[in-house]
């Protein structure tokens, strides 16, 4: 009987044990976790829409919704479909960390926000406690779970101001795994050598730089600029990060807010998605053009972005009699496709080039002076050492004088698929694994205040009736 009473105990009490563990932790680990899960979860979600809408920022080629279908499909015909989560393991390397720490950032500024506001308002209200209720009444809201506070919500300017410091600390700690996750999406994978004889316009060293992993991207951006050179593009980061995470963070607590005070409960798990959906939408649209400039600086060196250099142009010639190859516009994973007799289709072209004259099969194709001095260099300006990145504004003005307005919002649409699906899907995880690894007292803290908070409202009601 001991031995039975032995063996139940010990399967009984290994998860119970787990989870006590996990709950024992602070309640920063706690939400770094949460958070880190909920990202994990969210960026693999959307991690193939992600990928295809960077082929297009770093290309001067016009984004279209409506070819997203066929590069997809492009991209499964050549590589498989697991090729549409490339650069996802970088991303996944990122985003724990990046996710964990914003999430772990805004808490605790919740909490410090809600305890400086509460010792305050105990100190001016302990002697009239109806009056205390009252403003509880009035300030209360949705507080989502593990949070301080009480049931008492952010106002929308502590929103604000929580999510753009969350935003900004997690960025600095995170964005090197940033530039080498955008640098191994616009990458291609090298297709097995065939006696096909092609001749091809240089993009840097792409063999070399295909052929690595993000440890390989991020010490060959090391060697190339230094500590620096792990920073390109942060200035247009921090620059679009502050409204981006201080607006998703700050409508996200606002809606659940609103949705407590008019059901008297906290948001069911839908209404967490719509809250969630909604903050990403705006959120994103916001600083879109900030992203597009972001993603051309990161990738400088890796793919050239304009004329007859861009990689949606790169020029290929077949030798090969018997070859079926044409030239085709951006492909699935960047540059042109071709038929290398390998028996691959024909990758889907981008709009403006659909519109022009496709080359002939077979013959020379015309290029410039400056793409044959690339060719005929072993690095390009692309790859030199020394060569210092162009700034932010310089970006910029580059982008606005090849697309005009509409080169910030290339690929925007996609955002708004992607956005909600993507905030919804990470709020929401957040708010589900935090509160299942909150501690007991937390837990029975947030069904008081929340039981508080309906008590109140109902009573206001009938007073104002």
């Amino acid at each position: 009987m001991s031995t039975e009473g032995g063996g139940s105990k010990t399967t009984t009490n290994a998860p119970w044990t787990t989870t006590t563990c996990v709950r024992s932790l602070p309640r920063e680990a706690r939400s770094l976790l949460a958070g880190g899960l909920a990202g994990m979860l969210a960026k693999t979600a959307v991690a193939p829409v992600d990928r295809i809408k960077i082929l297009y920022q770093v290309t001067s080629a016009r984004f279209r919704l409506r070819d997203v279908p066929h590069v997809a499909r492009a991209i499964i015909e050549r590589e498989g479909l697991v090729a549409l989560w490339r650069g996802n393991t970088a991303t996944m390397i990122r985003v724990f960390p990046y996710s964990g720490v914003q999430f772990m950032v805004f808490d605790y500024c919740k909490g410090h926000f809600l305890g400086g506001r509460q010792r305050q308002e105990h100190r001016r209200t302990t002697a009239s406690p109806v009056r205390r209720d009252d403003d509880e009444g009035r300030g209360g809201g949705g507080r989502r779970g593990g949070a301080g506070g009480d049931g008492v919500g952010l106002t929308p300017v502590e929103s604000l101001q929580a999510g753009m410091i969350a935003g900004t600390v997690s960025v600095l700690l995170t964005y090197p795994l940033d530039m080498a996750r955008a640098q191994l999406a616009v990458l291609r994978r090298e297709k097995r050598t065939t006696t096909t004889t092609t001749t091809t316009t240089t993009i840097g060293h792409q063999r070399k730089w295909g052929s690595g992993g993000i440890g390989y991207v991020l010490a060959a951006s090391y060697r190339r600029g230094g500590f620096v050179g792990l920073y390109r593009g942060i200035v247009p980061t921090m620059l679009g990060i502050l409204p981006y995470s201080g607006m998703a963070f700050a409508i996200n607590e606002q809606a659940k807010r609103k949705v407590s005070n008019i059901t008297g409960r906290e948001p069911s798990t839908f209404e967490r998605l719509i809250c969630g959906g909604l903050s990403g939408l705006f959120a994103q649209t916001l600083s879109y053009p900030l992203e597009v400039t972001r993603r051309r600086m990161q990738t400088i060196g890796i793919v050239p972005t304009t004329g007859s250099e861009s990689a949606a142009v790169m020029v290929t010639e077949l030798t090969t009699s018997a070859s079926t190859a044409s030239i085709a516009g951006v492909t699935a994973d960047g540059v042109t496709g071709t038929n290398r007799g390998q028996g691959w289709h024909q990758q889907p072209r981008l709009p403006e080039q659909s519109r022009g004259q496709q080359p002939p099969q077979n013959q020379h194709v015309p290029i410039s002076e400056h793409q044959r001095q690339e060719q005929q260099r072993p690095h390009s300006r692309y790859q030199a050492p020394s060569s210092k990145p162009p700034s932010m504004m310089t970006t910029m003005k580059r982008l606005f004088e090849e697309q005009g307005l509409r080169g910030f919002y290339k690929g925007v649409t996609m955002n708004w698929v992607k956005g909600p699906i993507a905030f919804s899907i990470s709020f929401t995880a957040f708010d589900t694994i935090q509160g299942l690894i909150e501690s007991e007292d937390e837990r029975m803290r947030r069904k008081v205040g929340h039981s508080a908070k309906a008590n109140i409202s109902r009573r206001l009601t009938n007073n104002e009736d």
